[in-house]
């Protein structure tokens, strides 16, 4: 890809001039991170992070209206390379404050300028490498069979680290249970609890605009199991993920040819 073309096309928007019922996918790629340095483009497997995201978008075929939106050039040629719409960010909205809304609803933005529109948003944080096509496609299913205005994926939390949760008095001299004595009992009794996972965000583009998040009283939540739950903010949750991956190909790697092969 020639870089000239970001310079002088920054938006590389597409698109004929039309409302779409296809979703708008975007993958939030900017180049800065404090805890973990670059994060979004740490080479994974020989694959940038942002990668997996882009591939995982690619095999559910829900929309071919994919953007990686990034503030780096040389991240927007990668992501054209593997078969993503590259858009630049202005920097004012690549740094630690800005989020994902905002700057997946500035592309919206922009596309409505050049007459093409869409009523829902899935984004896709390429932190959360391990998430499937599948879990892509069963997610948008159920948000649109639930008629939904936002669905975001989630994990199973264990009871105690939320029921027994402790939190410090303002002097640090103290620590109490922040719930009370009201989740003091066995395990089993204990009600399931799930966290965000930020796998997967997905809302009607009106909604987002007007309350500025993924969360709100219309909501469903997409259950994924823990292994594909890994959210990368820092060294050890990025080495955990190469582990888990790596132990995903030599189990495929078994399926196909009946051994496990180590990588090299």
């Amino acid at each position: 890809m020639n870089n000239t073309n970001l310079d002088v096309n920054p938006h590389m928007i597409s698109g004929s001039d039309r409302s779409s019922d296809l979703p708008l996918i975007t993958i939030p790629a900017r180049s800065g991170s404090k805890r973990l340095p670059h994060k979004n483009t740490l080479s994974l497997h020989g694959k940038p992070l942002f990668y997996y995201s882009v591939k995982a978008a690619l095999e559910a075929a829900i929309t071919p209206e994919i953007y990686v939106l990034s503030d780096s050039s040389k991240t927007l040629a990668l992501a054209q390379h593997y078969g993503a719409k590259p858009f630049l960010l202005p920097s004012a909205l690549a740094d630690d404050t800005s989020g994902v809304v905002k700057a997946s609803l500035y592309l919206v933005e922009e596309l409505g300028k050049k007459g093409h529109y869409f009523k829902d948003l899935i984004c896709l944080q390429p932190t959360s490498p391990l998430r499937t096509a599948e879990d892509l496609k069963q997610s948008y299913s159920q948000f649109k069979e639930k008629e939904v205005d936002t669905l975001v994926s989630v994990s199973e939390v264990d009871p105690h680290y939320f029921h027994w949760a402790v939190e410090s008095s303002s002097d640090q001299k103290f620590a109490k249970l922040y719930f009370g004595e009201k989740f003091l009992k066995p395990r089993q009794e204990l009600p399931p609890m799930y966290f965000p996972n930020g796998a997967v965000k997905i809302a009607k583009i009106n909604v987002l605009q007007n309350q500025q998040h993924f969360f709100g009283k219309k909501m469903a939540a997409y259950i994924m199991p823990q292994e594909q739950s890994i959210h990368i903010s820092t060294r050890v949750d990025f080495d955990l993920c190469s582990l888990l991956m790596k132990r995903k190909k030599r189990e495929e790697s078994k399926d196909r040819n009946g051994e496990i092969k180590d990588e090299p």
